[in-house]
């Protein structure tokens, strides 16, 4: 750090040093974490399935019951973002309403924001800081799961419909988009999530038919499909050249996109309830369990973080999420349906609900 730091003071070309300095920090944050639940009303909110920053102070959260919260990380305070209906001047359309949101994602600048919309099959896109709706991408038939920008302006969507589409958000185009510039239907089933890869321009496809597809998006064509060992409650994909992660039931398996192969599995720390969310950053992959626990896994030394004692002077291979906001007598825990860092990688916003159906709650909280 010393090195680099002095390096930096002299000239801009310290990059290997800078991301030297990044794995090392990454691997040494979980130690210091500590949690500290929003208050953001959560008694009229069910389930936090999807969760980004905004900026440094600023969050934004999607629910089980289809709202888009702004949530001030300090101050506690939320917003409710008023999501697009296909035709704003007539009465909403019924629709089920036990979809919700199930991802927000940024574009690179942070200038644009997609996420769900008001009908469960669209995807809205809004401009940022302000919010406003800039398009309604209308053309899948069934639940979007997963967005991914691969451009400031162009972006991908999977859905329970099995496809995969890819559309272009420039201004020029008109408010309602019903034409992707791609679609194809690879999977046999639904399409659970989708990440890129910018510095391999690569896209990963995870699919409930037990496969993982990586695409070259300039031609959305397949280049591999890889046949997963442990196909159970596939849920979450994690991506950083060379890897891509893939959460299971019980494991996490491991993908190296040059080959297209499988490199390895490690069992989750979940007992069985599933790995609900996944990030790599540098060598440190970040697991949220459906037994509401955080781990972390170091690539290079292929073993989970022994996180520093708790009060009770023990040592653990986990953090246990808080309380939350349940609404249920029988409440036992919450999964940790999403979570992201902040630009630092000091802050991990950690969001999620109950893991058994039926059950009402969220969770909530900056570590």
């Amino acid at each position: 750090m010393i090195d680099y730091i002095g390096k930096r003071e002299v000239s801009n070309q310290c990059g290997e040093e800078l991301r030297l300095c990044k794995e090392r920090a990454a691997c040494h944050v979980p130690h210091v974490l500590r949690e500290r639940e929003l208050s953001i009303g959560s008694s009229s909110c069910d389930k936090v399935f999807a969760a980004a920053w905004i900026d440094d102070a600023n969050v934004a959260l999607g629910t089980k019951d289809n709202k888009l919260l702004l949530v001030h990380s300090q101050k506690d305070r939320r917003v409710e973002i008023t999501l697009p209906r296909r035709n704003s001047w007539s009465r909403p359309e019924p629709v089920d309403s036990s979809c919700g949101i199930h991802s927000i994602s940024l574009n690179l600048s942070k200038s644009l924001l997609v996420t769900g919309a008001d009908h469960p099959n669209d995807a809205a896109v809004f401009r940022l800081p302000s919010f406003q709706p800039l398009q309604l991408l209308k053309k899948h038939d069934d639940w979007i799961f997963a967005t991914s920008w691969l451009t400031d302006t162009v972006l991908a969507t999977g859905s329970r419909d099995s496809t995969v589409k890819l559309w272009s958000v420039t201004r020029s185009r008109s408010y309602l988009n019903e034409s992707p510039i791609a679609e194809r239907r690879y999977h046999r089933d639904k399409v659970r999530d989708i990440k890129y890869c910018s510095q391999a321009e690569i896209l990963g496809t995870l699919s409930q038919d037990g496969t993982c597809k990586i695409w070259d998006p300039h031609v959305m064509e397949v280049i591999s499909t890889v046949q997963l060992h442990y196909r159970r409650h596939l849920q979450c994909l994690a991506i950083q050249y060379p890897v891509l992660a893939v959460g299971s039931q019980k494991h996490v398996s491991f993908i190296d996109m040059r080959c297209g192969h499988l490199t390895k599995h490690i069992e989750s720390l979940d007992d069985g309830w599933g790995v609900r969310s996944l990030s790599l950053r540098g060598p440190l992959l970040t697991c949220g369990g459906g037994k509401g626990r955080l781990s972390f896994f170091e690539m290079r030394a292929m073993k989970y973080l022994t996180l520093d004692p708790d009060a009770s002077g023990n040592k653990h291979l986990y953090y246990k999420i808080g309380r939350g906001a349940p609404a249920e007598r029988d409440f036992k825990w919450h999964a940790v349906y999403a979570h992201s860092y902040d630009v630092t990688g000091t802050s991990l916003l950690a969001v999620g609900g109950p893991a058994l159906y039926g059950q009402k709650g969220c969770y909530t909280a900056i570590w």
